[in-house]
């Protein structure tokens, strides 16, 4: 009956030719079986046996083994100037209007970013692209003229907890985060916030590498990573208040 299947499952440890006996047991089966097709479904495990004691002696190098004379120049003369956040988000409902689209981004904007003013609105067909500015750099907002909204932010304050707040004035208003990317923005191959760095990767930037996994951007005493550059003075209370 060509409807009916078989399924045969085997178990092998300890067994050095196990695999080459699941091919032995397949060709049996199809000499005992001719009017059935035989196949090997899949198969787990099966690691390689390692070798025997004395055998494999690899040698692991260290980070100090490579040439970093890029990189540490790369890292010690990067120059990052603020925070660029992009975020991707679904309005919930395509029954929108350019005028609500771009008052919830020009009042979570305005909530959260002194001096913040729109520049430019360019309606596009039922699609909107709107361009404003604020104390401490630009924001973008285009819109499909669907439920998808992409917003742009940059600002030359890198606080992690302004872009936050940021969006979660947009999520009052249903709006619903699907992606964020956060990054570094400035000169000299930039890779790091500024706040990333600490003194000890300042005085050896090979530390960089053989560091713990300690993440100093959350510490929230970073110093700068420009050397002999003096510690920026904290902000006063209502500054800070103004900004978050």
């Amino acid at each position: 009956d060509t409807n009916r299947a078989m399924k045969m499952e085997m178990i092998v440890s300890g067994n050095a030719r196990a695999l080459n006996e699941v091919y032995e047991a397949e060709s049996n089966l199809r000499e005992l079986l001719p009017s059935m097709s035989v196949n090997v479904r899949n198969i787990q495990g099966g690691m390689a046996r390692a070798k025997e004691r004395g055998e494999y002696q690899p040698h692991n190098f260290p980070p100090s083994a490579y040439d970093a004379t890029d990189s540490n120049t790369q890292f010690m003369t990067q120059q990052p100037l603020g925070r660029q956040t992009i975020l991707q988000l679904n309005l919930g409902s395509a029954d929108q209007t350019h005028a609500a689209v771009q008052k919830t981004f020009v009042d979570a904007l305005e909530k959260k970013y002194t001096g913040a003013t729109v520049k430019q609105t360019m309606p596009m067909g039922s699609a909107l692209f709107v361009v404003a500015k604020h104390a401490s750099g630009t924001a973008m907002l285009l819109w499909d003229g669907k439920t998808h909204a992409t917003v742009n932010v940059w600002s030359t304050l890198e606080r992690k907890k302004l872009a936050d707040s940021f969006l979660k004035e947009l999520t009052k208003a249903k709006w619903v985060r699907e992606l964020r990317d956060d990054m570094p923005r400035g000169i000299n191959r930039v890779v790091n916030f500024e706040s990333d760095w600490t003194a000890n990767r300042i005085e050896d930037p090979d530390a960089v590498d053989n560091a713990d996994g300690d993440d100093a951007g959350d510490t929230g005493k970073e110093k700068s990573a420009e050397k002999g550059k003096p510690e920026a003075a904290d902000e006063p209370d209502d500054a800070i208040k103004q900004e978050l």
